[in-house]
């Protein structure tokens, strides 16, 4: 490695990091790949004493948050090397575990992102429709998407998991099952948003897709909802309305071009108004461990993963059925 060429990775001094922290610093120390220092004072009395990463080397572990501006403008500021930090071609590689189960699929994904390979991040999947028996299914789809990608699940710096909404048994679910597996790997979990995983998944099917109105068929004669718009300047969602949970015909339209992701219109046809008005409807764009993936992968790069234990379903309804006369007062009203 050059000079130039070191990364800085930061921890946040938060709780829900550690432990990817912990295990990437492992892993590039016995690589000989990594230097851990406190703060950014010990890292400018690290290098004012002539010391340079060792070859082929590079990221360095901050333990505190508020000393990142101060290290950051000494670094690209005060460094006794010609030329600023790339700090890109320093930077850990990212490989998440990503699970959801919260419609009738069972959907798994492995993804990767490495600075060092040039090109997309790396994302094995299996997408299964299981219809109620997910849990079945979910773990050997797990191994099998690691075996693919030649990793251990040790190799992983978090689980990821569709947190909701959605089926409620299939929520518990996807959720157990990534805190198991985080326990015994000792590693962090990063929930997801279904309808965020629905609008990334709608742009994935166009690039031009930056208004997603998210309709999801939630049973009962209502739909789980929610508005978001792509923000070119961060590289991500910006939620314009959280996930909701309203009848079909009281779902707002937005005041701007956008697109109808989701299997709502399909559900309610002429009583959803805003899939007559969508410039495009894209019923196939319902929540996949792949859009979890990438979605969880930004989450995770910001710092935004928790402990296992913290780990939760995201429900939005607070009730699994209706009353017999609610079901009779709903089938009268259509």
């Amino acid at each position: 490695m050059s000079r130039r060429n070191f990364g800085l990775s930061l921890d946040w001094g938060k709780t829900q990091t550690m432990f990817a922290a912990r295990n990437r610093l492992q892993r590039a120390r016995k690589a000989k790949r990594a230097l851990y220092i406190e703060s950014w004072k010990s890292a400018r009395r690290y290098f004012d004493e002539g010391n340079r990463p060792e070859p082929g080397g590079g990221a360095f572990w901050i333990r505190r948050a508020s000393d990142t501006p101060d290290l950051r403008q000494w670094m690209l500021g005060s460094c006794s090397w010609t030329g600023a930090p790339d700090y890109n071609s320093g930077m850990p590689s990212i490989t998440l575990l990503a699970l959801d189960t919260s419609t009738e699929f069972c959907s798994v994904a492995l993804y990767r992102d490495d600075p060092a390979v040039p090109g997309a991040p790396r994302i094995v999947a299996r997408h299964l429709d299981t219809g109620p028996v997910s849990s079945t299914r979910i773990l050997p789809a797990a191994r099998e998407v690691l075996e693919s990608a030649g990793l251990r699940l040790a190799d992983c710096d978090a689980i990821a998991f569709g947190a909701g909404p959605g089926s409620f048994t299939g929520l518990r679910t996807a959720c157990g099952v990534a805190q198991g597996l985080a326990f015994g790997a000792g590693l962090p979990v990063v929930p997801v948003g279904t309808l965020m995983a629905c609008a990334e998944a709608a742009r994935d099917r166009d690039p031009s897709a930056d208004r997603v109105l998210v309709a999801l068929d939630a049973r009962m004669d209502e739909a789980y909802w929610a508005d978001f718009i792509w923000d070119a300047s961060s590289g991500d969602w910006r939620t314009q309305q959280g996930p909701a949970l309203d009848a079909a015909q009281r779902v707002p339209t937005p005041d701007t071009a956008f697109v109808l992701a989701g299997n709502a219109a399909a559900a309610f046809g002429d009583r959803l108004p805003a899939a007559a008005q969508a410039r495009a409807v894209m019923p196939d764009a319902m929540p996949h461990a792949q859009s979890v993936a990438v979605l969880a992968a930004r989450a995770f790069a910001r710092g935004e993963a928790i402990p296992a234990d913290q780990a939760m379903p995201f429900y939005v309804r607070n009730k699994v059925a209706q009353t017999t006369a609610e079901r009779q007062a709903t089938k009268e009203g259509r």
